[in-house]
């Protein structure tokens, strides 16, 4: 699974489609370490499971929601 964004404080990630196909465009967002994640659908941001994301990543994925859906694209063809 590749990293596609980091800041510092969030890591995103994006599967890719090898043996299970995933339908539904999404990332997994990890924050504190790895104490706190969530699959996040795109372009939508909406949590998909687990934790709440605090405000600053949901803000972080908005800004960045193109380089994600791109990734998405490239990685589930």
């Amino acid at each position: 699974m590749p990293k596609i964004l980091d800041n510092g404080r969030f890591r995103v990630y994006v599967y890719a489609n090898d043996d299970n196909p995933h339908h539904l465009p999404h990332c997994h967002v990890y924050w504190d370490g790895d104490d706190h994640a969530s699959v996040v659908s795109l372009p939508d941001l909406a949590v998909i499971a687990g934790d709440d994301l605090p405000r600053a990543a949901r803000r972080y994925l908005r800004d960045n929601v193109d380089t994600l859906l791109a990734a998405w694209r490239r990685l589930n063809p």
